[in-house]
């Protein structure tokens, strides 16, 4: 196979005080990008100066864009990537640091198999200044080995539907996936979507070994958390309605693209199932003991563990708050 060219695609917002380590470990990278394409959001915090003063030291081409009005994050990464011309693109967040190998180990993927549409690594979780914080990206995310062996199998649509595994600063995507992808629908986290579409399209391959370290602080748009058996119980009962309805409106929006690109019929009737039992969970009474037939019949029918989170969800909707925009 010949040559894939790489490109980084680099989003900014606000991020002045990380932004140098990170931009210095993608010089350092063994395998460098063919370019980096960086797009500002319209920061007020010294960004945009501040990448145009470091594109100035790039060892590769590097462009620097600024929108002029804030776009929000998968918008802006959006535009990031039609700007690019790479046949593979990594994602790039603003504030973490890439290992010296990281693009040279997630291309290998790509120039070996076709079939590869996207390849994402484990991360270590660090705080603001850099320090270890003792855990994984998987690890925080609570990987299952199921999981893990769906996504082996080239099954990781099934994953992917009931909850993102893919962290998009850990990524690289075949552009194969954008012709796909864009429009990016609103209701969709730009890295979820991406990943969603890609498992259509082809094989995802996971990397099991951190390639980056992820920070942790309070500026974080996304981040990513350990919690305990306390904090995830508190967690579930405290976001019951707003995520239902999102959840329902990304698997609209799925269904109808899914019908768009004529997808396989078997991840069409998956997403309709999916939407069913959304639909469901959607429509459930703000008495909560008018919830318990929905519930029962759901977990009888076994759709809690098909099509959500098994006894989590159950939990959440059996006791949690219900939002009467649902209704």
């Amino acid at each position: 196979m010949p040559a894939l060219r790489t490109s980084i695609v680099l989003c900014t917002f606000n991020g002045a005080s990380f932004l140098e380590p990170q931009v210095a470990s993608l010089f350092a990278q063994e395998h460098a990008p063919d370019e980096i394409v960086a797009v500002d959001d319209a920061s007020v915090d010294g960004s945009f100066a501040l990448l145009e003063e470091l594109s100035s030291h790039s060892p590769v081409p590097m462009c620097v864009y600024r929108n002029e009005a804030t776009l929000g994050a998968a918008r802006n990464f959006e535009r990031a990537i039609a700007l690019a011309r790479g046949d593979v693109i990594f994602l790039c967040d603003q504030d973490d640091v890439w290992s010296p190998g990281k693009t040279r180990t997630l291309i290998a993927p790509f120039e070996s198999d076709e079939r590869v549409m996207l390849v994402h690594s484990d991360a270590a979780l660090v705080d603001a200044e850099l320090r270890p914080l003792g855990v994984s990206l998987f690890q925080a995310l609570g990987l299952s080995e199921r999981e893990r062996t769906l996504e082996d199998r080239s099954r990781a649509f099934e994953v992917l539907l009931k909850r993102s595994i893919v962290t998009g600063a850990t990524a690289a995507i075949r552009r194969d996936v954008i012709e796909w992808a864009v429009p990016f629908p609103p209701e969709w986290l730009h890295d979820e979507w991406l990943a969603v579409i890609a498992s259509l399209r082809g094989r995802l391959i996971r990397i099991d070994r951190p390639l980056i370290r992820y920070r942790q602080h309070g500026a974080n748009q996304i981040g990513a958390q350990r919690r305990g058996i306390v904090e995830k119980l508190k967690f579930v009962l405290a976001n019951g309605g707003d995520y239902q309805r999102r959840k329902l409106a990304r698997m609209r929006h799925l269904r109808a693209r899914l019908s768009e690109l004529a997808a396989e019929p078997a991840a069409l009737r998956l997403t309709e199932r999916t939407l069913e039992h959304a639909g469901a969970r959607a429509s459930l009474s703000a008495a909560r003991w008018l919830r318990i037939p929905t519930v029962l019949r759901e977990l009888v029918n076994l759709h809690y563990f098909r099509y959500s989170s098994g006894w989590t969800s159950a939990i959440r909707d059996l006791v949690g708050p219900i939002d009467s925009e649902l209704r």
